[in-house]
């Protein structure tokens, strides 16, 4: 293309250059604005959702020694701290297994008195 058609070739350079320039100065500015938002309570949330990605997800609790799962985490969010491993797998994971528990007690035991009954043989 670039030697069959010149003229396009350039407007596409050009075209590639300016958003290239777009995404660099778009990209700091988002960050920014979701620093300035973040609080501790964002921090919970964000921890508590990781656990439930390894939990759920069934991934390898390694992953949270992961360094480009880390590096994912800081470009992400700059001001985020990850818990350390036993924090999470000694306090939160449980409190998401007891929740989940606890859940499934309450559900089950809308159908308790249906499990309870016994059931008539039709032969």
């Amino acid at each position: 293309m670039k030697k069959s058609n010149p003229e396009d070739w350039k407007k596409l350079e050009e075209s590639s250059k300016l958003n290239k320039k777009i995404n660099q100065m778009y990209i700091p500015n988002n960050i920014k604005e979701t620093e300035e938002a973040f609080t501790d309570k964002t921090q919970e949330l964000v921890t508590k959702l990781i656990c439930h990605l390894i939990c759920y997800d069934l991934l390898p609790t390694t992953i949270i020694d992961s360094t480009y799962f880390k590096r994912i985490l800081e470009i992400l969010q700059p001001k985020y701290i990850l818990a350390c491993r036993d924090h999470i797998f000694k306090v939160i994971i449980p409190k998401i297994y007891e929740e989940y528990k606890n859940n499934l007690k309450s559900y089950m035991g809308k159908y308790k008195n249906m499990l309870d009954k016994p059931r008539m043989n039709t032969k």
